[in-house]
């Protein structure tokens, strides 16, 4: 009997081990220069979740008017407010009312309807649903209304904090804070759309990666228009960024993302359009070339003197789709050309 009692407890440790749930972790790689909830519309949470398949946090709730919602705003800020006592950026917070929710929405929508008076807290990796926390369940509702609850969950996630000097930023911060006669500070700029294909390939992809491993001397922003396209304050929102050529002649077009800037003391010194380049058929030739890019050789910049015309017509083929009669580049093709003028720029202005 004494070798089976010895034996017993043997057996079963393997079992408890196995129960320990592992908690799931996401690098939260980008901070938040204002302490702000940043409030969703459906078309801006599907974009995050769908077309740029961010990592974010989300609180959810039904209307304004739930105290519970209210509390966990002002939670929320506490939490950022101690993050910031202790050294450290903001996180970026997004919200979402869920009665935008309409019945069209595809089955596996990742967002839960609310139906009474609580909100839900979700933590996103890669557009995924790492984890859910509802005020609903007893075991969750001290993170809602207590900043150190929440921050042990929330820090319990983060396998990488955010690189320093690298936050995101609203367009209203943008303009009132950074662009204007009386900054006297250096930054490079970011103008994206969260709905935009270039813009979610080449921040995670080529900007991300190049951060982490070489932590940016001045501010690098990013700040997302995804909520005034469609609106008639769209065009007046880019030529205020001085994306367009009509607001400045580093602008292109009537104004695409993604478009990155380097300014200094009120003034923009230097840009660079990541792909958005067009092409057509040459008769003559029966050649697919060139019809508009930004690195055309008619603005002069100080991190490269390179040729985008010259360069991608003087290749054998390029490799480009064709949709009726109009031709364009795959994001990834276009990254063979674009990759290295982005890092040129990011190694002139922020190593």
């Amino acid at each position: 009997m004494k070798k089976k009692c010895c034996i017993f407890p043997l057996l079963i440790l393997p079992l408890f081990s196995a129960c320990k749930t592992e908690v799931k972790t996401a690098d939260f790689l980008i901070g938040a220069i204002e302490n702000k909830i940043v409030e969703l519309s459906l078309t801006e949470l599907s974009s995050k979740i769908d077309a740029q398949h961010d990592t974010f946090l989300l609180a959810t709730h039904k209307g304004d008017s739930c105290i519970c919602w209210a509390n966990f705003q002002y939670t929320i800020t506490q939490f950022n407010k101690q993050r910031k006592e202790a050294g450290k950026d903001y996180l970026p917070f997004y919200s979402f009312d869920t009665e935008l929710m309409t019945d069209n929405l595809p089955e596996d929508f990742k967002i839960d309807k609310i139906l009474s008076g609580y909100t839900d807290f979700y933590i996103f990796d890669n557009g995924e649903v790492l984890e859910k926390y509802t005020k609903n369940a007893k075991k969750d509702a001290a993170i809602f209304e207590n900043e150190s609850k929440l921050a042990e969950i929330i820090n319990s996630h983060i396998k990488e904090d955010t690189i320093a000097n690298y936050q995101y930023v609203s367009y209203e911060y943008a303009c009132r804070d950074l662009i204007n006669k009386d900054n006297n500070n250096e930054f490079v700029l970011f103008t994206t759309r969260s709905g935009c294909g270039d813009c979610n390939y080449c921040m995670p992809n080529v900007v991300t990666p190049f951060l982490k491993e070489n932590t940016p001397k001045i501010p690098v922003y990013i700040c997302d228009i995804e909520k005034y396209r469609g609106t008639e304050e769209y065009d007046s929102v880019k030529a205020a960024l001085s994306l367009t050529v009509e607001s400045n002649p580093l602008g292109f077009g009537k104004g695409v993302v993604p478009t990155y800037q380097y300014w200094k003391n009120g003034q923009l010194i230097d840009a660079g359009v990541y792909a958005n380049d067009s092409f057509y058929l040459n008769s003559e030739t029966n050649k697919v070339e060139v019809k508009e890019t930004y690195f055309d050789g008619t603005r002069e910049f100080k991190y490269t003197t390179e040729n985008l015309v010259t360069k991608m017509n003087s290749a054998e083929s390029l490799e480009v789709k064709q949709y009726n009669d109009n031709y364009f580049m795959d994001v990834k093709k276009a990254a063979d050309f674009h990759d290295p003028l982005l890092k040129s720029f990011l190694t002139y202005y922020c190593k």
